[in-house]
């Protein structure tokens, strides 16, 4: 399943790339499979890091 988020989304909160993982990004999932995620934030100070 591929999914489209808008690109706004991503700019108000400083999203340099976002990565779906794991058993959804495989196709492999089950009833009860969460979602793993990698999101890559660019210059956050270390304190906006933690916030998130």
């Amino acid at each position: 399943m591929q999914v489209q988020l808008p690109s706004s989304l991503f700019r108000e909160h400083g999203v340099r790339a976002a990565y779906l993982f794991g058993s959804r990004a495989r196709g492999e999932q089950s009833p009860h499979s969460d979602h793993d995620l990698a999101v890559l934030f660019g210059s956050l100070t270390p304190m906006e890091r933690m916030d998130r």
